[in-house]
């Protein structure tokens, strides 16, 4: 099997630089599909589509002929697309990619009939469209709009109807189906299906010859100019579930369909070789438009066999051991099924798969020991399936319970649960950069520059390093991949086009594995593309998984950064100025934005700088808390010119940063002094790491009339001494945000660092002693390797006394 699908489109073309690029943005297509075996026209409409290239398709059986701008505002493709006869049904994903860079990830779906486009009016049952059974209606619901169809059937036919709406990623429309007779009495109704959540679905045997009536609406009567939907009338099947819903990759199965309006039957299916897959039913070479999905994992698996109502007397002479799967139909009444199953002492998943596979079960999963005594369960920690994390405490027999939330069920109530035990594990994915969006949800290099991805590590059980393969990069495109030690949740990747890099657009792997360790833990990109949010609170609709990354290289950009290598570490506790560079190309003057891909843990930094137009360099400061570690990490930053849209970033090269403990700790005396006086404050120096040379240490938080001196210091000073003098207009009062910065003198110039935090001054009124007039005279620091031990606040106190102040 190829570890990489190219969809790399080789062009030439005449570049111009525009003022800045910004990604080409696809706000809706039309059609929202097309039917198998025929060619089509798909117009795509949105913002800056101009220099249309490619659509990049992360599934088979589409073939993008030609692509053509439309108009002059650059808001219009028209790509001639043939949707090969084998075309799979369903939802097919894909990104425009444009010489500005590619879309955010639209579907397309491909069904099994002719399409016709709505036609209004109607809105009433009277003038209610005429349209075949066997056809896929393309229609739009309006605000407070109903949508009705006129079809013809025969008495004993098996009609079936499915609105396609949320599952086109398109706008959150809550369908709506209802069939009426020609009395106007509902025969089949659907606001929401088990199978499809939000878009309803409708299957009956007609009890006359004659026409019928759908009516499409929203549920709640809105719609919108965006509210988009596909419906697909036919004499196809259309089952509830399947059972056996699971299997092994590439094994054969004989697959019953259970909840047909004409009942059950049995066909032959073969699933796929990785992942999760689904099944076609097909009956009298009628298909139904949309899957069923079933569960592909490479383990055995056992059918429920009834009676299985509890444990008791349950067959324990042949007991199948994990990892295994067991199937079964909870049935109406209150239905338990009961398993057996042989474990040794060690943490399992348990795991059942319901609602996720299109089953109306609620389930709940119950764990027990051989005597039936409760160990632990489960109703809902994978949305409305079942998980529980548990510990078998020692070998032995185990019995398992599934049975519905409600103790209901049906004959169409199929599960699958999954008992393996916990390995380590992880898989990659693209860190958010901006909510509810997919900005950066893919990788786009600028000829003759770097682009960068930023990949999250989701960690199950596993905490060591990981390394990562991106094989067979376009012409022209290398990656600087680095090592992820396993405190690491997220690795950067920096791309480079060379400056003859052909134009184009790909599908890559993202593999990676655990470095140094033969048969080590391995993983890949498992992206959960977020394409519909909607109410409450922008909840999430619907998302579809990829695994191959989308990557192109696009026009050069006008600018390049650069990160300076620092000559210093960065000590904990300390800052560090980062010198940001970019080289601008001749004319080019915008304000640039930069930013960090990402902070090392302990490190953090502003969320942006920006380099303004006339200017070439900027500083990025860097922070290093306690927990940051004594380790060299590889950072880099990405930049973009300012503007509203989401913008192309490019990157610099990575560099080290090294972190390292503090050379000194110290604490800050409380100190008291009173207005119009001078005084003295002192540190106390505890030596961590020897070092050469004079350090320089700065008091800093100082209330306002206030003053002091930097001074210096060191190795293995034990107390610095600031002289203080305190204005008559001094803010009285305790201030409390003392500390002290030390720079302290490394083989690469000067480190710095923050010690002391928490020092307290306070400040008070002048004493009726202390206004009288007198001169103050001058006191002479002691020398740095002899101070004076500093009095404490009790024993300033008891000092004050004896002197009758």
């Amino acid at each position: 099997m190829k570890r990489i699908q190219i969809l790399f489109c080789m062009v030439v073309v005449s570049v111009t630089h525009t003022l800045w690029a910004a990604m080409p943005q696809v706000d809706h297509l039309t059609p929202q599909g097309g039917q198998r075996g025929q060619a089509i026209e798909l117009h795509l409409h949105g913002l800056r589509l101009e220099s249309p290239q490619d659509l990049v398709w992360y599934d088979p059986g589409i073939e993008t002929v030609s692509l053509r701008s439309e108009g002059d505002k650059n808001n219009h493709v028209v790509a001639s697309l043939r949707i090969a006869p084998e075309c799979t049904l369903g939802q097919h994903r894909f990104r425009l990619y444009t010489l500005r860079g590619l879309s955010a990830l639209k579907t397309f779906s491909v069904g099994p009939y002719p399409q016709v486009e709505e036609q209004e009016p109607n809105n009433k049952r009277d003038v209610a469209q005429r349209i075949s059974v066997g056809t896929t209606v393309e229609g739009i619901i309006l605000n407070e709009d109903v949508d009705y169809y006129r079809f013809a059937a025969k008495r004993g036919q098996r009609v079936s109807a499915e609105m396609e709406a949320v599952r086109l990623g398109h706008y959150t429309l809550d369908g709506y189906l209802s069939v009426l007779d020609t009395n106007r009495f509902e025969i089949a109704v659907s606001d929401d299906s088990a199978q499809f959540l939000q878009d309803p679905l409708v299957s009956f045997i007609a009890p006359y010859d004659g026409d019928y009536v759908i009516e499409v609406r929203e549920s709640s009567y809105g719609g919108n100019p965006q509210a988009r939907y596909r419906l697909h009338l036919g004499h196809h099947p259309r089952p509830a579930t399947v059972f056996p819903p699971g299997g092994k990759p590439g094994e054969t199965l004989d697959v019953t369909f259970l909840g047909d309006t004409r009942g059950s039957f049995t066909q032959q299916a073969v699933l796929p070789e990785a992942g999760n897959g689904s099944v076609w039913a097909m009956q009298d070479t009628q298909e139904c438009p949309s899957a069923t999905p079933v569960r592909v994992m490479p383990f055995e698996w056992y059918n429920e066999v009834e009676p299985n109502p509890t444990w008791k007397g349950m067959d324990t002479n042949s007991v199948p051991s994990v990892p295994l799967a067991f199937h079964g139909i909870v049935g109406p009444n209150g239905d338990q099924d009961w398993f057996v199953f042989r474990a040794t002492k060690g943490t399992y998943h348990v795991e059942i798969f319901a609602r996720r596979l299109g089953s109306p079960l609620d389930p709940v999963v119950t764990l027990f020991n051989a005597a039936g005594k409760y160990l632990k369960g489960n109703d809902d920690s994978r949305g409305m399936d079942s998980y529980v994390r548990w510990e078998a405490p020692k070998d032995g027999q185990y019995f398992v319970r599934v049975q519905d939330q409600l103790r209901g069920g049906s004959s169409n109530a199929t599960y699958r649960l999954e008992i393996t035990p916990v390995a380590p594990t992880f898989s990659l994915n693209f860190v958010e950069f901006k909510r509810y969006t997919q900005q950066r949800q893919h990788i786009v290099v600028p000829r003759g520059n770097r682009g960068a991805a930023l990949l999250g590590i989701k960690r199950e059980d596993f905490g060591g390093e990981i390394s990562l393969n991106i094989p067979d990069l376009p012409p022209g495109v290398t990656a600087s991949v680095f090592p992820a030690a396993g405190d690491l949740d997220r690795i950067p990747v920096i791309f480079h086009a060379s400056t003859n890099a052909p134009f184009g657009a790909v599908l890559v792997n993202v593999d990676a594995q655990q470095t140094g360790v033969e048969n080590g833990v391995r993983g890949h990109l498992e992206e959960d593309v977020e394409l519909l949010y909607g109410n409450p609170n922008r909840s999430l609709y619907f998302s579809t998984r990829v695994e191959r990354a989308a990557l192109a290289v696009t026009q050069p950009e006008k600018f390049r950064i650069r990160l300076e290598q620092p000559s210093v570490p960065i000590l904990h506790g300390g800052t560090l100025d980062l010198n940001v560079h970019v080289e601008r190309d001749e004319g080019f003057d915008k304000k640039i934005r930069v930013r960090m891909i990402a902070n090392p843990p302990g490190i953090t930094s502003a969320g942006e700088v920006s380099i303004p137009p006339g200017k070439t360099s900027a500083r990025y400061r860097l922070s290093a808390t306690g927990a940051a570690g004594n380790l060299t990490r590889k950072i880099a930053v990405i930049a973009a010119v300012a503007g509203p849209e989401e913008a192309t970033w490019v990157a610099s090269e990575a560099i080290d940063l090294v972190t390292e403990p503090p050379h000194v700790s110290g604490n800050l005396a409380l100190t008291v002094v009173q207005q119009a006086t001078e005084g003295n404050l002192f540190c106390t120096i505890n030596s961590h790491r020897a070092f050469d040379g004079h350090a320089s240490i700065r008091l800093v938080g100082l209330p306002q009339g206030v003053t002091t001196e930097e001074q210096q210091f060191t190795n293995g000073t034990a107390t610095v001494r600031f002289p203080l003098v305190i204005a008559k207009d001094a803010k009285r009062g305790q201030h409390k945000n003392l500390f002290c910065y030390v720079e302290v003198p490394t083989p690469g110039g000067k480190a710095g660092q923050s010690i002391a935090s928490g020092g307290v001054l306070r400040v008070d009124a002048p004493t009726a002693a202390s206004k009288a007039p007198r001169t103050i005279a001058k006191v002479k620091a002691p020398a740095a390797a002899t101070p004076k031990k500093p009095l404490s606040r009790l024993e300033q106190l008891r000092q004050q006394r004896k002197k009758g102040m």
